[in-house]
């Protein structure tokens, strides 16, 4: 064993913390297992200096749990289209327990027909009264999440909301959405799902608003009429904790809200810098007991080598300092997955990359262990340690604590995210908790040696010394069972564009494989691909100008393609637009929420024969224009080559156009209204 003399060398330290190593000080054990990763260690009683104490006879607030969110815009789509086993593999590395991100809380999107910033989700009530519990993927993710772990807890959202929910001047606050959340919540239960957060309206609260308190007060009201008693309510999902304060005020308000949330109190994107809550959301916590939750912990880039800036690092501070600072007992990351198409406003977030189902690719990203230094090592249901957080004592990042039920175990996680040196902490272990090995595991925040588990220490009487170096989060426990993939190496296929050849089918979600709704519903009605949203749906954001219903699919490298499809439109009524549909090429993204502004080629055409060639974009441009014979019925195409972009209808080509803006990107399809329109058949062909 080398012994290493403190202070260490200034080199030494800096070659340690360039392997991701930690220097242990006490007892360490010598029946390390198989495959564990020793550091370099010297052997000395637990030395003096700075002290944390973890007393078990001060229990905290109840830890409520960690978890992500699939929704706030289609990106989960993708997942229910892998091939397997790399889908279950998937799904294991995010909610089966001791093996990924364990996942102690889900929260999923309430599907509304509309963008909610990285494509849409499918309602379950497009129509009033007509229910369809099988529409969309939530549910089928949600049952995944259960089946691998039954503890986890769900919790719903809505962002957007079918167009019949609006009512009047209440708008999204009605109760005609009161009605559609209670028949979420039974398509949910028809599953085997309970639901056991609700929240309102994504970032819609305002406060000061006597319409928005009392519509919390008659959903709860709502709630317990429906047989859903046990679903409590999260509000206000803003950002702000201006609703504490109308809970202070309104006594049936404070009544019906059990969950005070907030988003990104810890920055965005997530910095973990200053993680903020109210004094009165704080005073409301303390006297009454309501929880305080990060419900949405939003945008935090998925890699990122800089220690000081949002991304891996940025979510290992919020992780410790949101209960620190702010006294949040639970927290929701957000986006869960980046499984979408390429060019969205945050295709590089989310727990995994699973954006290649044609080959079943994914990466594993660093925020997956990051979480899992907490997760893997704790359970919703334990408690935080009453002085049991705080900053490190050598005053380089910061440190929480939890106990678990009946003192049996205890859990200390530490970042040194902005530490520069290495720091000696000494641990003391009191109150009733367990002071037996220690186990030491260990992330790197700039990515060298994830989720590394290190040599045990063994406390001498109920102490011990730990070194910690910069650029890390390290969990010190009691508990066992912990792994990196079950301990196994799974073999995971290469990346590669997608072919450009494509012809839809239905897949599980009763949607088009691998077509990603960005506004609007498409799915299958009676085996056809059906544009299915009824009137434009309570939109989250202003889609910009002339919002339409498409979905895409393809790859960033696909440049020379035809785009077909043989479409039938609804009758013509009268003093409403005449229906169309279209066609798009080489789709180039959309302004973050300005669904209707996005880049790439269209052809349009309408039940009147009217047809046009648009390069869409911030500015749209109409490249050609004309009339064939008006009808119901057209067989569309669009090609792209080099800067050749060619338009067909009905077998004859109507246009010719050259336009060099946008060289490469997916297909599409889309209707030119919120009506039904059917796709009898829907391919894209190498030019």
């Amino acid at each position: 064993m080398l012994l290493i003399p403190w202070p260490m060398p200034s080199r030494a330290a800096s070659v340690l913390a360039a392997l991701g190593m930690v220097l242990l000080v006490g007892s360490c054990s010598t029946a390390a297992p198989a495959r564990r990763h020793p550091p370099v260690a010297a052997v000395s009683p637990a030395g003096p200096g700075p002290a944390i104490t973890i007393d078990g006879a001060r229990p905290g607030p109840l830890f409520q749990g960690i978890g992500a969110i699939s929704g706030g815009g289609g990106n989960s789509r993708l997942l229910i289209d892998y091939p397997q086993p790399e889908r279950s593999q998937i799904l294991d590395y995010l909610f089966s327990p001791h093996y990924g991100a364990s996942l102690q809380l889900l929260k999923l999107e309430i599907g509304g027909d509309a963008n909610s910033t990285d494509g849409a989700e499918p309602s379950v009530e497009q129509v009033s009264g007509h229910l369809d519990c099988r529409a969309g993927y939530e549910f089928w993710l949600a049952r995944q999440a259960l089946a691998r772990n039954p503890a986890i807890r769900l919790y719903g959202l809505q962002w957007a909301a079918p167009s019949w929910v609006r009512s009047g001047r209440s708008g999204i606050w009605s109760r005609a959405d009161i009605r559609y959340l209670i028949s979420w919540l039974r398509c949910a239960s028809s599953q085997g799902l309970h639901i056991s957060y609700l929240g309102g309206w994504n970032e819609h609260f305002l406060a000061g608003s006597g319409l928005q308190a009392a519509w919390y007060v008659e959903l709860r009201s709502a709630l317990n009429a429906s047989g859903f008693a046990s679903t409590q309510i999260v509000a206000a999902d803003a950002r702000n904790w201006r609703v504490a304060a109308e809970m202070a005020a309104d006594p049936a308000l404070d009544h019906a809200v059990a969950v005070i949330g907030a988003h990104d109190t810890c920055g965005y994107p997530t910095s973990g810098f200053g993680c903020t809550a109210s004094a009165q959301a704080r005073r409301l916590s303390a006297s009454q007991g309501k929880p305080l939750w990060e419900s949405e912990l939003g945008a935090t880039p998925a890699t990122g080598s800089n220690p000081a800036a949002p991304g891996p690092a940025g979510l290992a501070r919020a992780m410790v300092n949101a209960y620190r600072q702010a006294g949040v007992t639970g927290i929701l990351v957000w986006p869960l997955l980046n499984a979408m198409p390429p060019d969205l406003p945050h295709e590089d977030r989310g727990l995994i990359r699973a954006d290649h189902p044609w080959d079943g690719s994914y990466t594993v990203s660093p925020l997956t262990w990051v979480i899992a230094q907490t997760t893997q090592f704790t359970q919703a249901g334990w408690r935080l340690v009453g002085g049991g957080s705080g900053r490190l004592p050598g005053g380089h990042g910061s440190y929480v604590s939890y106990q678990a039920a009946g003192r049996s175990a205890w859990t200390l996680v530490a970042q040194t995210s902005t530490a520069r040196r290495p720091q000696r902490v000494t641990v003391h272990v009191t109150g009733g908790l367990p002071a037996t090995l220690v186990h030491v595991w260990s992330t790197s925040l700039t990515g060298r040696g994830l989720f590394v588990r290190r040599s045990d220490i063994r406390p001498v009487g109920s102490t011990f010394s730990v070194t910690l170096l910069p650029g890390q989060v390290y969990t010190l426990t009691t508990t066992t069972g912990q792994s990196k993939a079950g301990g196994r190496r799974l073999r995971v296929p290469a990346a590669g564009p997608m072919p450009v050849r494509y012809t839809a089918s239905a897949d599980q979600a009763g949607m088009a494989r691998l077509l990603s709704p960005m506004e609007g519903s498409f799915q299958y009605v009676n085996g056809v691909l059906t544009q299915t949203t009824v009137g434009e749906p309570v939109e989250w954001h202003n889609p910009g100008p002339d919002p339409a219903p498409y979905a895409v699919t393809g790859w960033k490298t696909w440049r020379d393609y035809t785009v077909s499809a043989r479409v039938r439109l609804p009758p013509a009524r009268p003093g409403r637009p005449v229906p169309g549909a279209s066609l798009i090429a080489r789709f180039s993204g959309y302004p973050y929420a300005a669904t209707a502004e996005f880049g790439g080629y269209q052809l349009t055409v309408d039940a009147a024969g009217r047809w046009q060639v648009v390069r869409h974009g911030r500015q749209p441009a109409v490249l050609a224009a004309g009339r064939v014979p008006a009808s119901r019925r057209y067989a569309m195409r669009l090609t792209v080559r080099g800067a050749s972009i060619s338009a067909g209808l009905d077998g004859s080509t109507v246009a010719t156009v050259t336009d060099p803006r946008f060289p490469a990107g997916p297909a599409g399809l889309g209707s030119l209204g919120y009506y039904p329109v059917r796709y009898l058949a829907f391919r894209v062909r190498p030019a």
